[in-house]
């Protein structure tokens, strides 16, 4: 864990949006949460949850919907969060997407905990935070629940009811208890212990229409190299550049300058850092994709072409051409060799 929990900024990035297409000035806004627009527009870029709840709350204000947290996620396709979203769509079951996203959920946020929780008839998913403000953040806190049930919603290709949600908060002055209990399909309880959804436990057992093993071993791999990653990286640059290395390796977007916007320095600040711990960028990303394409070929998981993606080249012959340039092999000869 960071000092400073983040959160990918999919939720900034949709209200900008909506912000722009209304012809508010989102400048104000963003400069009132702590943020710049070049935070915003990195895709699968970082944000601190300080930042991405005031920038909701501020969003609520200037729309004068107090429920917009829960309107706002409502209308984002869950597939905009990435490798996670994909990772439920390809689980077999509802109990498989949520045991996935109880042990990869780092890799979209680090401000809450999500467990699973079985009981007799029910299972409980509960939202455990990393910082004491989020359920201060009301917008942020439904927010996160609301993205839950409509993201698992839109796995399932059918309405998820759940038996009961339960908010530390408050409902406020301005809030209608119906209202809450018509946008999440039940009943809604306030100033509980504990942010949760309740769920029917039958339900664990629905299948996911878009299940798919081979992709599932594929973006389970890469999540366990982001958790490795985020686990080492609490204070050490090299680690952090590593991170996000690895995180932004698939989409071909790991170049010095995009890195060092994610760690929220200029290009020349994270050179010349790097240059005290006597390595640079280019060292660190040759060695990590390195390691990862051996790691990938010994593992057998998968397939060459599926590991040139992985690691955010062009093409199989592009990593080819790469891989004989390490090691004097190429990847079929060195794959060949360990069977």
């Amino acid at each position: 864990m960071t000092e400073i929990p983040k959160v990918r900024n999919t939720v900034a990035r949709q209200i900008f949006q909506e912000l722009s297409e209304a012809g508010i000035a989102a400048e104000p806004l963003l400069k009132e949460a702590g943020l710049q627009t070049y935070q915003i527009n990195r895709e699968d870029g970082w944000v601190s949850f300080e930042s991405h709840a005031r920038l909701l709350e501020a969003a609520s204000r200037e729309f004068a919907d107090p429920y917009f947290g829960l309107h706002l996620v409502k209308r984002i396709d869950p597939r905009d969060y990435g490798a996670l979203a994909y990772v439920g769509l390809s689980s077999k079951t509802l109990h498989d997407a949520l045991l996935n996203l109880e042990r990869y959920l780092t890799v979209q946020t680090e401000a809450w905990n999500f467990d699973v929780m079985m009981e007799q008839t029910a299972v409980v998913l509960q939202i455990t935070p990393h910082c004491s403000s989020f359920d201060g953040h009301t917008q942020a806190a439904e927010a996160a629940v609301g993205t839950l049930i409509y993201a698992y919603q839109f796995f399932l290709g059918e309405p998820l009811a759940p038996l009961e949600v339960r908010f530390v908060h408050s409902t406020g002055p301005s809030r209608q208890h119906s209202r809450y209990e018509e946008l999440l399909g039940c009943p809604v309880k306030f100033t509980q212990n504990r942010c949760q959804i309740v769920l029917d436990r039958k339900s664990l057992s629905l299948p996911i229409g878009t299940a798919d093993d081979r992709l599932l071993k594929i973006l389970k791999s890469y999540c366990e190299h982001v958790l490795e990653q985020h686990k080492l990286a609490h204070s050490d640059l090299v680690a952090k550049v590593k991170q996000t290395i690895v995180e932004l390796l698939p989409s071909g977007r790991a170049k010095a300058k995009l890195v060092a916007g994610e760690l929220g320095m200029t290009e020349r600040t994270m050179h010349r850092r790097l240059a005290d711990e006597d390595t640079s960028f280019t060292k660190i990303h040759e060695r990590l994709r390195r390691g990862l394409a051996e790691k990938y070929i010994a593992e057998h998981k998968l397939s060459l072409q599926q590991v040139a993606f992985v690691l955010g080249y062009a093409d199989q012959s592009a990593f080819s051409v790469a891989f004989k340039r390490w090691t004097g092999r190429s990847p079929t000869e060195v794959r060949a060799g360990i069977q």
